[in-house]
């Protein structure tokens, strides 16, 4: 081999057709608008604002921030992909020079930012995607702002007194054509709970966002100061690693556990008691990136539904941790991972538990009666109903031992797919309540072996009013909403739940069923 070759040939990417892979790179509207919002952050601004509305048939975004503007060579860069401007790891939001460009390629075809210091001129930069692919370069308009500019930098940096921020930038979004929803007001009303959940330590530190005309406050899944939540552990978690140039380095990791109060209000809660939202909330620099994971420390259980954990860690062990520049995953250094697991594993046993016990009491006998019959009734037919292959153990209870979780991940990654018809053995299926809040869904569904679980919750009021409360005649209701509950939860059990999106849409489901009926009924 040549080792004197020269490297001279020009493979420069095609700009029309990278420009269009860039549009989806793994983000979802909502972490897109959370990235723009994290330059603002970082550039000091105490008031961000999110404006969505309708421009004909497309929908435009506008994202504006007090802070301390751009210069024009900061500018220059911020437009590029792979942007060169100074960041802090240890306190900066922004990181990898790809956000503003890869967060609003995601969403639009047209992006313009104006920009302006305290003591500059007001500055203009456009990229738009159909420029690109017309001349097949990566071309942007960079100039300063006309009077229209003007205008719409005082609209939307305007204070109650009439005055005007002398300093900020906007991110004006048009040609929205990458939604996921195209309806403005769920779209809105989606994003408002994200943000507030995202940012929620910079709001409680005094950092104003607003969504359209909706100031956000923060929404704490672990409900820290609330005097109904056991604060289960507060503490600091040492990890020593190797940085790239060989030197040993330690960090400090903040651990919080919460069990949260068992009571709840009328109506939706942003924090709902449910699988979906237990876990761990992952905080990078105080601003969260990964919601309600669980670390592969143990399977989601009904009897976790009101456990909340916070791992909070500064920008330095973005290595460790395995951040990407979407800033919405994460994948752990085994070494890590292991003093994690030997941190909470124990912990995470104990909560379970403890949170075990708190079931359902004083379940009518009649009650009971009529859930064996119809536990019987599936079990006798159930050769001729579809359901989930045995091994499935993703939706199992907890399982918390080394070995134990290794067989969790061998089961799954053998699991078929759907609508597998079992052997011919035949099925169990056990009916359980538990107390699960009124703003948790009406059911829970686990499996062990051929055994399928179902756990009503009896604070839901369609399980109140539609089987606690039944009379005496109405018994075959009870047994024909048994026959309905099992039918859902075996076609959610058959749906491949390693796939995180389609977990995803079932919870979804469950949950706007919960609620609607919650609303109907109350």
């Amino acid at each position: 081999m040549n080792t004197q070759s020269t490297f001279n040939y020009d493979t420069s990417p095609n700009p029309a057709k990278l420009i269009d892979s860039l549009r989806y790179l793994g983000y979802d509207n909502y972490s897109a608008i959370a990235d723009i919002i994290d330059n603002s952050l970082d550039a000091e601004a105490s008031f961000v604002g999110v404006t969505i509305r309708n421009k004909g048939k497309l929908t435009e975004i506008i994202i504006s921030d007090d802070g301390n503007g751009m210069s024009k060579d900061i500018l220059s860069q911020a437009i590029r992909l792979g942007s060169d401007t100074t960041k802090d790891s240890q306190s900066d939001l922004g990181k990898f020079g790809m956000g503003l460009c890869t967060a609003t390629l995601s969403i639009c075809r047209r992006t313009t930012v104006l920009t302006k210091t305290e003591t500059g001129k007001l500055l203009k930069a456009i990229n738009d995607v159909d420029e690109v692919i017309k001349s097949n370069k990566f071309v942007s308009v960079f100039e300063e702002g006309d009077s229209s500019d003007e205008d719409l930098f005082h609209e939307m940096l305007c204070y109650e007194d009439g005055s005007y921020s002398s300093s900020g930038t906007i991110v004006y979004l048009q040609n929205c054509d990458n939604l996921t929803n195209s309806n403005i007001t769920v779209f809105t009303n989606t994003l408002k709970r994200e943000l507030s959940r995202i940012f929620r330590h910079y709001i409680i530190a005094g950092k104003e966002i607003w969504v359209n005309d909706d100031v956000l406050a923060p929404v704490d899944p672990l409900e820290w100061e609330s005097n109904k939540t056991e604060k289960y552990c507060d503490e600091t978690l040492e990890f020593e690693y190797q940085n790239d140039l060989g030197a040993k380095i330690t960090e400090s990791l903040k651990i919080k556990i919460a069990i949260i109060k068992p009571d709840y209000e009328k109506g939706e809660n942003e924090t709902a008691r449910n699988m979906v939202n237990q876990g761990f909330y992952i905080m990078r620099n105080n601003r969260e990136i990964l919601p309600h994971t669980m670390l592969d420390l143990t399977a989601k259980h009904n009897s976790l539904n009101r456990m909340r954990g916070e791992i909070s860690f500064s920008g330095n062990l973005d290595k460790v941790f395995g951040i990407n520049f979407t800033k919405k995953n994460i994948s752990i250094n085994q070494a890590l991972q292991d003093k994690l697991a030997q941190f909470l594993k124990g912990q995470l046993a104990s909560i379970s538990k403890k949170l075990s016990r708190e079931t359902a009491k004083d379940v009518p006998d009649e009650i009971n009666e009529i859930h064996e019959n119809a536990a019987k009734e599936i079990s006798k037919k159930s050769k001729l109903l579809i359901r989930p292959k045995a091994n499935i153990e993703k939706r199992a209870s907890p399982i918390f031992s080394d070995k134990q979780s290794q067989d969790i991940t061998k089961n799954s990654s053998t699991r078929e797919p759907k609508d597998n018809i079992q052997d011919g053995l035949t099925a169990k299926c056990e009916f359980k309540q538990s107390s699960m809040g009124v703003s948790g869904d009406i059911y829970e569904v686990d499996q062990k072996g051929r055994t399928i679980v179902i756990t009503y919750n009896v604070d839901h009021p369609f399980y109140r009013k539609f089987i606690s409360g039944i009379g005496e005649n109405d018994r075959s209701l009870v047994a024909g909403i048994d026959y309905l509950v099992y039918s859902m939860a075996t076609a959610e059990l058959t749906q491949n739940l390693d796939d995180d999106g389609t977990l995803e849409i079932i919870n979804h489901f469950k949950s706007i069923m919960a609620s609607n009926l919650r609303t109907l009924l109350l």
